[in-house]
């Protein structure tokens, strides 16, 4: 057995999930769900290693590949196969924006965003009871009396099923509530006051986004199921979904981009959005080397992926 998230899952809980021989999930098609089984051992404490041959940088170009053109790069840290962090770098400004994960055991404990930009630093911290997710909080560096807190609610499967904003001592302003209800495909989000999401899988990739009310066509993402996402690490995703609904978060619009929490999280690298096609070089490992975005057959960003 190993420790992992379910990559299709909205789950805030770090659980063991059963595998079987060939290291497939045994049950993909159940977004959120840990797989508890009998005899089940001890909580790892080690965090969760890294895929061999992770990732080291992603450029980012705009329509060609040259140093003209780079827009970003990103840079992942890795020690020991622990991911400790990755870097973006823009070129236009020279400013960084650093990302720092600290962890206590097997469990993430905290995640420190360092901006250049806007000379923010915000602190996220994890608090866990019997090594499953309770709360999250975040305040600002210099700043340690103005903090938000993030109930986390979960259901027997060790799903997410609330997340409370608690007070209004922060910088998210009044409580507010964000619920999750799971279906046989997939998971229903909504912030109260906002949209509903309604998100869609197919085995282990967010194939779709509905919302309600709509403000046009659903968004269909089509993968390249050969392709293998080294970014569906289970820790960027406990960050992404620290970071949902927060103000200067991830709000709920951002669910039917490429840059979907639950796109980055799949199983497998997209490369249709239903605007958007994403062509998709590999190396050997199955892994993507450049992918081209395009419109109407016009190149519009590339990434080209070191490792």
């Amino acid at each position: 057995m190993k420790k992992l998230f379910l990559l299709a899952s909205v789950a805030l809980v770090l659980a063991s999930c059963s595998k079987d021989d060939s290291g497939s999930n045994n049950n993909p098609q159940n977004p959120g769900q840990s797989q508890q089984g009998g005899g089940q051992p001890s909580q790892p404490t080690t965090p969760t290693p890294v895929p061999v041959g992770f990732v080291k940088t992603i450029k980012e170009y705009q329509r060609e590949v040259s140093d003209s053109s780079l827009l970003r790069t990103t840079t992942y840290t890795v020690e020991n196969n622990v991911l400790k962090g990755w870097e973006e770098l823009r070129k236009a400004t020279g400013k960084k924006q650093t990302h720092i994960l600290t962890y206590e055991g097997a469990n993430l404990k905290t995640y420190k965003s360092v901006d250049e930009t806007n000379g923010v630093t915000e602190i996220y911290t994890f608090f866990y009871v019997n090594n499953k997710l309770d709360k999250v909080t975040r305040h600002r560096e210099g700043d340690e009396g103005t903090k938000d807190t993030y109930q986390i609610t979960l259901d027997d499967q060790g799903r997410i099923t609330k997340k409370t904003h608690v007070g209004n001592e922060g910088w998210d302003g009044q409580a507010w509530e964000a619920t999750f209800t799971y279906t046989a495909t997939g998971v229903e989000i909504q912030k109260a006051g906002e949209p509903k999401y309604t998100i869609t899988y197919t085995g282990e990739n967010a194939t779709r986004v509905v919302q309600e009310p709509s403000l046009g066509v659903p968004t269909n993402f089509e993968y390249d199921t050969t392709v293998v996402n080294d970014l569906n690490n289970q820790y960027i995703y406990l960050v992404n979904i620290a970071k949902l609904f927060n103000r200067w978060g991830i709000e709920g619009y951002q669910f039917a981009t490429i840059d979907s929490p639950f796109v980055i999280n799949s199983k497998n690298v997209a490369k249709n959005d239903g605007t958007n096609t994403y062509e998709i070089e590999k190396n050997d490992q199955n892994k993507p080397t450049k992918i081209t975005q395009k419109q109407a057959g016009i190149a519009l960003q590339i990434k080209v992926y070191s490792y």
